[in-house]
């Protein structure tokens, strides 16, 4: 009687390990439904094989309907030659790099990937130090092109001419609707974002400035800034920018703005404060869309002096 008991645990066993096994290798349904995959940070595998990783990297990994493979792409800056690169793997045998537009010159150059439901294009804004008049310094915008398995130099658009200030912090980031919001701090203190939208004929900036988010009040310097959009509503999404305060009342905080492709960026209300004179360049990231368990998440990480 006991070796039947065993037997049948056994048997039971095998067949629980047999479901198990099933049920890993079926299709996740609720990704192949999804038609936007996104993250964002280091990847140094990729970037290592083709030299587009230098001492400073970032990059952004997308799929987006009726694409059935994931765009990577990846920048690589160097600190000691101001050097930048542009790398990308479109998991169909298309890996490679090219250096960047205005190479010799960008400083803390960030990147997002949009789709006008043809191609890919990858945004690249950075800092210009050129040290020579009359645009010595300024922040920009190139766009770059998916066309015949790479990527090419399409556009540049001079979003500010200004010096750095304390730091020369620019960040750009995109929705699963390719939508995206760039923001950045200048040598005034001001805090400044630019919205921009993407139709069929490619992306766009909304309006024919940028708007400033903050201005130098009291001596203080609003810097150090990141931003995510959490694609909660396709035409109005939901985006959170961080930053820091500087130098009185140090502090990060995290503030929510709705988003129009008309009107641009439209504040709602401060989040979060918190953090202390020691904490600098907070970093931000939404979660993917889901009203049931993420919604309105965000996550700060920051550098601890």
């Amino acid at each position: 009687m006991k070796k039947k008991q065993y037997i049948f645990a056994a048997i039971a066993r095998v067949l629980m390990l047999l479901t198990l096994v099933f049920i890993l290798a079926m299709p996740n349904r609720g990704s192949a439904q999804a038609n936007f995959v996104s993250s964002s940070g280091y990847y140094k595998e990729i970037a290592n094989s083709t030299g587009g990783l230098l001492d400073k990297s970032a990059c952004d990994v997308k799929c987006v309907y009726p694409f059935t493979k994931p765009m990577k792409v990846w920048l690589g800056e160097s600190y000691t030659s101001a050097s930048g690169t542009l790398g990308w793997d479109d998991s169909n045998s298309h890996r490679s790099s090219t250096t960047l537009h205005n190479s010799a010159y960008l400083r803390g150059p960030g990147i997002a990937l949009v789709n006008d439901g043809t191609t890919w294009w990858a945004l690249v804004v950075y800092f210009e130090d050129k040290n020579t008049a009359p645009t010595a310094h300024q922040f920009v915008l190139d766009m770059y092109e998916w066309a015949a398995n790479t990527f090419t130099y399409s556009s540049e658009t001079v979003l500010d001419v200004d010096d750095p200030g304390i730091d020369w912090t620019i960040n750009i980031n995109s929705d699963i609707n390719n939508n995206f919001v760039i923001t950045w701090n200048d040598d005034d203190g001001f805090l400044n974002g630019w919205a921009g939208f993407t139709t069929n004929t490619g992306p766009h900036l909304v309006g024919t400035s940028p708007q400033v988010l903050y201005t130098n009040y009291s001596s203080v310097h609003y810097i150090s800034p990141d931003v995510s959009i959490y694609a909660n509503d396709p035409a109005s999404p939901e985006v959170y920018i961080s930053y820091v305060t500087n130098p009185v009342g140090v502090q990060i905080n995290v503030d929510q703005y709705s988003f129009s492709s008309t009107t641009g960026l439209g504040f709602n209300s401060n989040m979060a404060s918190f953090g202390s004179s020691t904490d600098f360049y907070p970093r931000i990231a939404c979660a993917p869309y889901n009203s049931t368990y993420n919604n309105d998440d965000w996550t700060v990480v920051w550098f601890d002096n």
